[in-house]
């Protein structure tokens, strides 16, 4: 059987009882294989047989469930269009805009129902105001809108989980507020009917208000959070650059087209400063290449004929024609968008129990709530409806879990933030709960745990010249070149206050480094093979040092001056200063500290040996970072995952938590679930010791608000 996968748009769902309605809906069509439903993204993933099920089928199977689904373009850079993102901005923000004026129509109008119902008890308002003709009317009439404009959602959603049969969290919600809210009306309007004589006690309009005003906050912060989802995805489409520059060799002419045009075989030329518009070879020319943020490799690459370019990486120097390999969703920057959108679809086992649970949740609740009821209507006081109503009213109220959850948002918003003020930036609550769970972390090398950028790590004399001296000739003629190690030279000479010199007669030579007059001295700066060409005698401990040096993956230069090297200079990244230290309180934290990198061996593992990292995993491309994070989670570990880059994007969503580098790039932040602003290593730290803080306040409260529960349900019982 050929199974073919379709994502949809999936309005309505609110918990994780619609996931599991949801994806129950879709897998009683016949001919579909497997469903699978994110509720942050509202989108689902559902793979069938075509030869048996239609699109149209899935469709129909969620109206019926009572969601508003809809097919989605495939998943490639084609066919999310500008046009396409703008769209679905605009119904995300429609619908964030219209939950935050129903929170706010509620929050005004609940505030005042829960001062005049419970002010009086509290000595806030003066007792006799209760028995006033119209104090009962008033809450009735400031709470009616809360419950059937601002709540209108929640009955709508009760009513298609009843046409469903089944329930969910609107069941809850539905059957609690408007059994406080028709019952407190009865006693407003017809106190009679339930024998209850005091003007206006045994009403609780405050309750159904209030409870309405609560669950809308959380929806607009939920809401919030589906406008983040997409970000990453649409940033990362962001970066393929708009256009491409067409060359066609035989005229000689530049025919600037859009990058969704170019075909395989197509021979673009790529101008300094440029993007590269897709994946190819060289065909002419040289340069070097920033592939930093795809590959995680902080030095500028050297390209040259027969070398393969990867689309979106930037242009530093001179221009080269090449040849397109791989197009539109074939390209590096597509398949990484794909597995950002794949990993932000998949969901931990962790997550698929609890939406288990939920199932059963509600039911359970419901039939406890009746048979309370019973239970008061048979051995209760009189008068018997009354009491037997308002015990009903109070179990949906406390299993509720918004009425039930009260102690758990206090210390999340709290944490949140104090997360804040610590640099700590948290997106999601849940994630503060996975961190807590943590066993292991994987650390990003460049931008995470290095710096991100070359510096000069090594001045060894050779000779008899001293260190300024040596900085000085080299500094001068690097002033001249374009080579983009020569930053990081200028950046050290500087700090050690080397004077720069005149260089006349200066030459870049291609592959090797360069050369000039600096005074009278004819100077080389340059590799071994430049020392080889020019006949420059290396002593045999030089080349032993430059060999240590290379195998610990620094790039090692010469200095020449007049026919003799004086001096080795090595450039390397290197480790933040409280890298070793950070990864020293990882490991106390009881975390397994894992490096990941798209460096070579040779270079991860002298940064690992250098920070106390035992566990090295380098090489891997940004395709194959997410594939590592899935399979320590195949071996049992829940995965932190700590990077910068757009390469790391894919990794921080498949993650369980995602913290990203607030120095990092945007693809990398919208795509994890903490940010560490100004990229400091020890905010890893406390971002894991805050979750633990929260988290272990949360069953404090808990244990505390249940123990309570249980000594009120104790003395009210009968």
């Amino acid at each position: 059987m050929s199974l073919e996968k379709c994502d949809l748009r999936i309005m309505g769902m609110h918990c994780a009882a619609c996931v599991g309605r949801v994806e129950a809906a879709l897998q009683r069509v016949p001919g579909v294989s497997k469903a699978n439903v994110n509720l942050l993204a509202e989108r689902g993933n559902v793979a069938f047989d075509p030869n048996v099920t239609k699109l149209e089928s899935l469709v129909e199977a969620l109206d019926i469930a009572g969601y508003d689904a809809s097919i989605m373009p495939p998943s490639d850079t084609g066919a999310l269009t500008e046009k396409v993102l703008a769209e679905r901005d605009r119904q995300r923000k429609k619908e964030d805009d219209d939950v935050k004026l129903r929170f706010l129509v509620a929050l005004c109008l609940s505030v005042p129902v829960l001062f005049m119902g419970m002010g009086p008890h509290f000595g806030i308002i003066p007792m006799r105001l209760m028995h006033v003709w119209w104090w009962n009317p008033l809450q009735f009439a400031l709470t009616t809108p809360v419950l059937f404009w601002c709540g209108a959602e929640f009955f709508r959603g009760a009513v298609a989980a009843l046409r469903a049969k089944t329930s969910d969290m609107n069941t809850l919600i539905s059957l609690g507020t408007l059994s406080a809210y028709l019952y407190s009306a009865v006693v407003t309007f017809a106190p009679s009917l339930v024998k209850w004589q005091a003007m206006g006690e045994g009403v609780y309009f405050e309750t159904a208000a209030v409870i309405i005003a609560l669950i809308l906050m959380g929806r607009m912060f939920e809401t919030q959070s589906k406008r983040r989802t997409g970000t990453a995805i649409e940033k990362l489409i962001g970066i393929q650059p708009a256009t491409a520059r067409l060359f066609r060799e035989l005229i000689g002419e530049e025919l600037e087209i859009p990058v969704g045009e170019v075909r395989i075989g197509d021979s673009l030329l790529v101008k300094p400063g440029e993007k590269v518009p897709v994946d190819g070879v060289i065909l002419s020319g040289s340069s070097w290449l920033d592939e930093s943020m795809l590959t995680g490799e902080s030095l500028p690459v050297e390209k040259k004929q027969g070398d393969r370019v990867i689309g979106s990486t930037l242009n530093q120097q001179g221009a080269f024609t090449m040849q397109a390999e791989h197009v539109g969703g074939d390209t590096t920057l597509a398949q990484i968008v794909k597995l950002v959108d794949s990993a932000q679809m998949s969901r931990a086992p962790v997550q698929k129990l609890a939406d288990q649970v939920t199932a059963i949740f509600v039911p359970i609740v419901v039939l406890i709530s009746l048979a309370t009821f019973a239970v008061w209507m048979i051995f209760g006081p009189d008068p018997k409806f009354a009491h037997a109503i308002t015990c009903f009213i109070a179990v949906l109220m406390i299993a509720c879990p918004c009425a039930l959850g009260l102690a758990t948002p206090t210390a999340i918003m709290v944490g949140i933030g104090r997360g804040a003020q610590l640099g700590v930036l948290v997106k999601d609550a849940a994630s503060l709960e996975t961190a807590f769970k943590a066993t292991a972390i994987v650390l990003d090398k460049t931008g995470t745990l290095t710096e991100g950028k070359p510096y000069v790590t090594d001045v060894v004399l050779l000779g008899a010249r001293t260190e300024n001296e040596v900085l000085s000739l080299a500094a001068s003629l690097e002033r001249k070149s374009e080579h983009p190690l020569a930053i990081s030279l200028l950046r050290y000479a500087e700090e050690k206050n080397a004077t720069l010199q005149t260089v006349l007669d200066f030459t870049a030579l291609s592959g090797l480094g360069v050369a000039g007059m600096v005074g009278t001295s004819e100077t080389f700066l340059g590799n071994t093979d430049l020392m080889k060409s020019k006949e420059i005698v290396v002593s045999e401990e030089a080349r032993k040092t430059f060999e240590r040096l290379s195998n610990e993956g620094k790039t090692c230069v010469f200095l020449a001056v007049d026919g003799k090297s004086v001096a080795l200079i090595a450039i390397a990244d290197r480790i933040k200063p409280n890298g070793a230290k950070v990864i020293q309180d990882l490991k106390r934290l009881g975390l397994k500290v894992v490096l990941l990198t798209g460096d070579n061996e040779r270079t991860a593992k002298n940064i690992a040996s250098e920070a106390g990292i035992e566990r090295v995993i380098a090489g891997v491309l940004p395709s194959q970072k997410a594939d590592t994070i899935k399979r320590l989670q195949a071996e049992g570990e829940i995965v932190i995952m700590a990077g910068d880059g757009i390469n790391d994007a894919a990794a921080l969503a498949q993650a369980n938590v995602g913290m990203a580098m607030g120095t990092g790039t945007d693809i990398a932040i919208e795509s994890a679930d903490i940010v560490l602003l100004k990229g400091d290593l020890n905010r890893i730290v406390t971002a894991i010791e805050l979750s633990r803080a929260v988290i272990i306040n949360i069953r404090q409260n808990l244990a505390f608000g249940l123990a309570i529960r249980w000594i009120a349900a104790a003395q009210t019982s009968p």
